[in-house]
């Protein structure tokens, strides 16, 4: 060794990063030099052996395992690798392949480090006088300035040595000195300048979002894309630098800045750009070899109003004002900003050179004309623009494949051009003027997916299409509600006698009449006689506060509501505060007693006191029955549904019947609805999904099964309707029809649904949803729709077929016939594709606006992109971009409105309602999904003075006001609401409501126990009595992450809601193996009452170590199949294999570490016992089913040999894949093994020969693996951070091997069912088959089924699904009654 010294900071960054990831490609560089020439070899290996000796850096290596700091060390002499290969004779083509396999099996060869030298060549010989030298080496040597400095002594020595002369080259100044130089610099200064530069910035600037594409990679590879400027606008841009004094890198790092912030919607920007740091008061430093670049961050503020000239020469200013500072290393200023540790301060690089590096080169003349230079790299950003200002200006993008695609880089290039030749030709522009969609996806995005006009009738109104039906099919079912139901000619002939009535009482066009009702039939005939009288009919449910009700019948003076008989006290009691109210029809079609007619009719002319006329339904029976004349026009309101609003008074949102009819055609049409469909009716009519559930299916000739208040609460109940009745079509928010899903084993094979098309809208959709439903109803058709209320009901459309692994979220889909759907920014122009912008929807589809003129002005706006000045775009608030196939990305609202439950909430109308309370400072409502799927309100609270308004109290105050969807679940109490460095309220530090309350509650707990108080809330604490009790608690506090409960703690006031209570509901059953109907927990919703309600049931005994995968049928008669766990983390290898076997069947899992138990685990007899006590406390007595997967099934053999001994019967040991681990106790299985030696030799010597050479390469990357998995278990011990899955898999298969080496494995005397993989796992390739090895073991037979795949892919789809069918029938097989004879012996 010559000598040592320590690293540069960009070293150790490079360092740190071969460490991390060594066999990522990152770093490594591949200089590729196509010679045309004649090449005396000898001569080019000695001038590279000089080169090598000149600069210390090519003999370097990097030792750090020893020391404290680690160290680059240079040797005094190196061989060079040189590799030589003959191609003259291959094919072209075949040329290319072998060149670009070469550079990616290079490139993943990678280096060690540690051994120099850091670099290789590869001479390929193509032609007589054509070669190819590949130049490998690891960047922490050499920068790009030095590529070209050495390739030019290279070359010059080597013409010089075939000339017999000597090139006069001056002594190069070693990379030691700039390190020596680099140490002594002061920091100081430097970290003022940078923290100054950096104030404020606290997240780092988004890269453009990744989307769902399958063309993203799993594994770390770059790609490479690039465009070139014309040279007319390359010299442009070269002049506009010039005038206004600055460079063609400022103008690529505006471009670029440009392009960041409007991908990422942000103003404040930051990138990283690589310096060549070659200004240092060191001399020499030009012509130094070694890597002397600094990356660091460009800030830039992107002000759209700001002139375009003036911001460049700031930003040229700031890269003067670096140079002082740009030696910093890139760590210390990452720490001296305010981006959190652990978080990268930039994501993507800008590196700009004035010449390529082949330009650089063939400028010399001479033999460097006939020779070509490329250079391929892969950087550690995921995004990195390369410009190089040579003829034509080349801008090429390197990109990390596991998050772009090919097509999101293409469109990147094009608009970072379309920027550059827009700032080109109009220099005095601002920044928001500069355009940055191509022509072609402009009218991509706002003219080809929106082509969607379609003809359809629009001189029709909604009740004509019902009306057509009738003539049709009066006999036909309409409507079913319960055990009643109404034919299509009795709906239209009570809807015509309501429609008479109401006309005599002055309905017409242009008027509302509100409708109250529960859920019953009733509702359908009088939205249609409402609609037949010419009138538009006002939803109101019997749950809003009565103060709601109040405000929405006057803000429209309404003169007319129509309700059944029960809530005539209801509107007696408002109708003082309604002055314009005047009658009140209350329909009843259960009354059909004609003699109550004359005594109606006397009571109804003569007003109740409150001057209310309240006529009753026997009243109708008086009206024609033959339907009225057209009242309407298709241009008249048919509906008013009010939505929340966010300044606490609720919107109204006028709707038309044309847009309804558009709908209503498309559907049917598109989804081929008929009248043998039936839909389950579950939405409320303030819903307006409702609108097509009624007039959709009713425009059909289908039916409507209305579903009642209770059953809609019940997802039991509901499941039953969907099996039982004629039920086709499924129709609601994705919440709803997400509580059925628990309830989906309960189907049973007998079961035949009929449902064959669901529909979801409203919310997020659970991307495991949709295949739950198809597994559960094979041939369905599961439909995405989305829209507004202000988009009548639905205006896109999503099929929703095969979901692809990637996606997080189901696409929203396109827009349906004449709808358009635009997505834009903050000035109204299109985003490109992938890119995130306010949704905008336009076209027939849209309503006339909201009953408040001021509303609609500020929501439907002018459509600037069509030819009509009548035309209008509704702004939806929400936030989305496309995908590349013109389907839309749903990202969430960009306001605070949000959905709970399909509801749309206003959460400023809940904070209005808070605000009015005099026990609050302030208040913040949000939405939460601290689980996923589970979507809740949380209100925020900042109480006047101590003590707080209770949760009971508040809940009361909204209750008078809102519906109950608006009443938060949750309340916390804090002493100030969270802020931002700039005062805005800051809602990502707003705590879990779970936290808060735990927290709360058990300091009250503490002061009142020790101050000997008697605190209400205190002495109200009950702790668990007895063992139920203290279960069911355990099961909450899972749930509702509150500690700690009490028993008499309502389970809805401690944040409760319908999803958790699902949840809350499948773990009592999975812990108590009880059953009750899920509205046990809204009857009894304290741990007391529901513990009352379960002590009902004949106890079962708990076992902490045993877990219900699935609970089975009640009727069964067969005993459990018990599963012993997989590795140590439960047991969700069994969930797919469970869906392939009999429903009937209950399945419990053995798994020690589920219950955290604090068991011997020491060896594997000792596992066996603690579970035969744990399964026999279930199941006391045999036939045992018992089934292992891998080492589950060696603790499975040993509870076998157990029960045996304690005289029970096994009737299935079921091993799936299981080997018989060896040690020097078992030679009775080698000995075995070696008698069946001419098994194996059957099998072909020859395959096996090559397959164990196939695995001998995989030990080293095997064992490397081990080691990496062992560093991270020391690491994230030692910082005290939960193991990753893969880590502790790994640690748990360590454990399971050490047991199995000390198991004492013995013959079995029964029967053994072994399911073997027909692929070999690379961990057992060392081992002998263990068909053979189990056949030495079982005494009795030994049965084996041949499942597909390996070791864990058979357990996983589709080979799973052959494993279930064939442990089905061992199942059938072993449990199946005794055959009954008559024969005597």
């Amino acid at each position: 060794m010559e000598t040592s010294y320590p690293l540069s900071p960009m070293q150790q960054g490079m360092l740190f990063h071969s460490l991390h990831e060594p066999e990522n490609g990152v770093d490594l560089e591949q200089i590729v030099c196509t010679l045309r020439e004649n090449l005396e070899l000898p001569l080019f290996i000695q001038a590279w052996e000089q080169v090598i000796e000149r600069h210390p850096i090519l003999r370097t290596s990097f030792r750090w395992s020893d020391l404290d700091e680690p160290s680059q060390q240079v040797y005094q002499g190196i061989q060079l690798p040189l590799t030589q290969y003959d191609w003259q004779d291959i094919p072209a083509a075949e040329k290319l392949d072998r060149h670009q396999t070469y550079l990616k099996d290079d490139r993943q060869r990678g280096f060690d480090l540690a051994h120099a030298p850091l670099m290789r060549l590869a001479l390929f010989r193509l032609a007589d006088a054509e070669y190819r030298l590949v130049w490998t080496f690891h960047h922490i040597l050499l920068d790009g300035r030095s590529f070209t400095l050495l390739l030019k002594e290279v070359f010059a020595l080597y013409e010089a040595i075939c000339q017999g002369q000597t090139v006069p080259l001056p002594t190069p100044r070693p990379y030691k000195d700039y390190i020596e130089w680099l140490q002594q610099q002061d920091r100081s200064k430097a970290k003022d300048f940078w923290q100054h530069l950096l104030k404020g910035f606290t997240t780092p600037t988004p890269l453009l979002p990744v989307q769902a594409s399958s063309q993203l990679l799993d594994r770390v590879e770059h790609g490479e894309a690039q465009i070139c400027l014309s040279a007319a606008s390359t010299a442009a841009l070269q002049s506009l630098a010039k005038q206004q004094d600055i460079t063609p890198n400022t103008i690529v790092q505006g471009a670029w800045a440009l392009l960041l912030s409007r991908y990422s919607g942000e103003e404040d920007v930051v990138f990283g750009a690589t310096r060549a740091c070659r200004h240092a008061s060191l001399s020499g430093t030009e012509a130094m070899i070694g890597l002397l670049i600094n990356t660091l961050p460009v800030r830039v503020q992107v002000s759209a109003e700001v002139s375009l000239l003036p911001w460049l020469k700031a930003l040229r200013s700031q890269h003067l004002a670096v140079r002082d500072y740009e030696h910093t290393p890139l760590v210390n200023v990452q720490a001296w900003s305010e981006v959190p540790p652990g978080t990268r301060l930039f994501e993507s690089l800008v590196v700009f050179e004035n010449y390529s590096l082949n330009t650089t080169l063939q400028q010399q003349g001479g033999n460097w004309q006939n020779r070509d230079v490329q250079l391929h790299e892969q950087p550690g950003f995921p995004l990195v623009l390369l410009g190089c200002l040579d003829a034509e200006l080349v801008l090429k993008i390197s990109y990390d494949r596991r998050r772009f695609d090919q097509a999101a880089i293409a469109r990147l290039l094009g608009h970072l051009q379309t920027l550059l030749e827009g700032m080109i030709a109009q220099p005095e522009q601002t920044l928001a003027d500069l355009t940055l969609v191509t022509a072609a996806e402009r009218h991509q995005l706002l003219v080809s997916w929106n082509d969607t006009a379609v003809p359809y009738a629009q001189d029709i109104c909604l009740h004509q299409l019902f009306e057509a039906q009738v003539a049709r099919n009066p006999d036909a079912i309409a409507v079913v509600y319960e055990h009643q139901q109404l034919t299509y000619g009795e709906v239209n002939r009570q809807a015509n006698q309501l429609a008479h009535h109401l006309k005599t009482l002055g309905v017409g066009s242009g008027t509302f009449v509100g409708v109250y009702f529960n859920r019953g039939l009733e509702m359908i005939p009088a939205l249609l006689g409402i609609l037949k009288a010419g009138g538009a009919y006002v939803p109101l449910e019997p749950s809003f506060p009565d103060a709601r009700v109040q405000w929405i019948l006057d803000s429209l003076d309404v003169r007319w509501v129509i309700t059944q008989p029960c809530h005539q006290p209801t509107f007696e009691g408002l109708q003082p505060q309604l002055p314009r109210l005047e009658h009140l029809i209350c329909l009843d079609l259960a009354c059909s007693n004609m003699n109550a007619i004359e005594t109606v009719v006397d009571r109804v002319l003569k007003p109740s006191s409150t001057g209310l006329h309240i006529w009753q339904h026997a009243h109708l029976h008086l009206q024609p029955e033959e339907n009225l004349p057209r009242q309407s026009s298709p241009d008249d309101t048919a509906y008013v549904i009010f939505t929340s609003g966010s300044t606490g008074t609720p919107k109204g949102v006028v709707v038309r019947h044309q847009p309804v009819i558009n709908l209503i055609e498309w559907v049917n049409r598109t989804f081929d609805v008929t009248a043998s469909d039936r839909v389950l009716f579950i939405t409320s009519l303030c819903f307006d999904l409702s609108v097509y559930d009624i007039f959709g299916l009713l425009a059909a000739g289908g039916s409507i099964r209305v579903v009642s208040s209770e059953a809609v609460r019940d997802p039991a109940a509901l499941l039953q309707i969907l099996c039982r009745e004629p039920i086709t079509f499924w129709d609601s928010a994705p919440p709803a029809l997400q509580q059925l899903v628990p309830f989906f084993t309960s189907i049973h094979a007998t079961d035949r649904p009929n449902l064959r098309l669901v529909f979801m809208s409203g919310d997020w959709i659970p991307v495991s949803l949709p295949n739950a439903l198809k597994a559960a109803f094979p041939g369905v058709k599961v439909i995405s729709l989305g829209g507004a209320t202000e988009a009548t009901v639905w205006s896109n459309v999503y099929p929703i077929d095969q979901i692809e692994p990637s996606w997080t979220s189901i696409p929203y889909g396109k827009p349906i016939q004449n709808a358009q759907y635009y997505i834009l920014d903050a000035r109204l122009q299109p985003c490109p594709i992938g890119v995130t912008g306010e949704l905008y929807i336009g076209g027939d589809c849209l309503a006339s606006g909201y009953t408040d003129p001021v509303k609609t002005a500020e929501r439907f706006i002018s459509h600037s992109f069509h030819s009509s000045s009548q035309a209008r775009l509704y702004r939806t608030g929400d936030l989305a971009r496309f995908f590349p196939d013109g389907n839309i990305e749903f990202l969430g609202r960009i306001d605070h409105q949000v959905k709970i439950r399909g509801f749309r909430i206003e959460l400023g109308e809940i904070e209005a309602v808070l605000a009015q309370h005099p026990a609050i400072r302030v208040s913040v409502v949000m939405a939460r999904e601290d689980q996923p799927g589970e979507k809740r309100l949380v209100a925020y609270i900042v109480p006047r003075e101590r003590p707080a308004p209770t949760i009971g109290e508040l809940r009361r105050c909204l209750k008078e006001k809102l519906p109950e969807y608006m009443v938060p679940s949750a309340f916390v109490m804090l002493k100030e609401l969270p802020v931002t460095a700039n005062g805005k309220l800051d809602r990502q530090a707003l705590p879990a409501p779970e936290a808060v309350f735990g927290d709360d509650r058990q300091t009250l707990l503490a002061s009142a126990t020790n101050a000997g108080g008697t605190d209400a809330t205190a002495s109200a604490f009950v702790a668990p009595r007895d063992e139920l009790e203290r279960q069911l608690i355990e099961v909450w506090q899972d749930v509702l992450k509150v500690k700690p409960i009490g028993i008499h703690d309502n389970f809805f006031e401690l944040g409760g809601h319908s999803l958790s209570a699902v949840r809350v509901w499948a773990q009592v059953e999975k812990r108590l193996s009880k059953g009750l109907p899920l509205s046990t927990l809204f009857q009894a919703p304290t741990i007391s009452e529901l513990a009352n309600a379960l002590r009902q049931i004949e106890p079962a005994p708990t076992c902490p170590s045993l877990v219900v995968i699935q609970t089975g049928k009640p009727t069964n008669q067969k005993p459990p199949l018990f599963c012993i766990h997989v590795l140590g983390r439960g047991l969700e290898f069994y969930l797919p294999l469970v869906r392939h076997l009999d429903p009937a069947l209950p399945i419990y899992g053995l798994a020690a570490q589920i219950a955290g138990e604090a068991i011997a685990l020491d060896r594997v007899e000792a596992i066996a016992t603690h579970y035969i006590k744990q399964m026999r406390a279930l199941q006391s007595q045999g036939p045992y089913l018992l089934i292992g997967v891998s080492f589950g099934g060696l603790v499975a053999y040993e509870m076998a040999q157990q029960l045996k001994e304690q005289g029970q019967e096994v009737a299935l040991l079921g091993l799936i894949d299981t080997y018989p681990l060896f040690t020097p106790q078992a030679p009775l299985v080698l000995e075995t093994a070696a008698k069946n030696w001419h098994k194996i030799r059957q099998s072909g010597l020859l395959t096996m020969l090559k397959d164990q050479l196939h695995w001998r390469a995989h030990d080293l990357t095997e064992a490397l693996g081990d080691l990496y998995c062992h560093v991270r278990t020391r690491f994230y011990q030692s910082v005290s951070l939960p193991l990753p899955d893969k880590v502790m898999d790994f640690n748990y298969e360590q454990e399971n091997q050490q047991l199995a080496n000390r198991y004492c494995i013995r013959r079995y005397s029964g029967r053994v069912t072994l399911f073997k993989a027909t692929e070999l796992a690379r961990a057992h390739r060392h081992l002998p088959d263990n068909e053979l090895s189990w056949r030495g073991l079982v005494e009795e037979s030994l049965e084996v089924y041949f499942i597909p795949g390996d070791h864990l892919k058979m357990l996983q789809a589709p080979h799973v699904q052959t494993l279930g069918e064939k442990l089905q029938e061992c199942l059938a097989q072993v449990t199946a009654p005794p055959v009954q004879t008559d024969l005597q012996p």
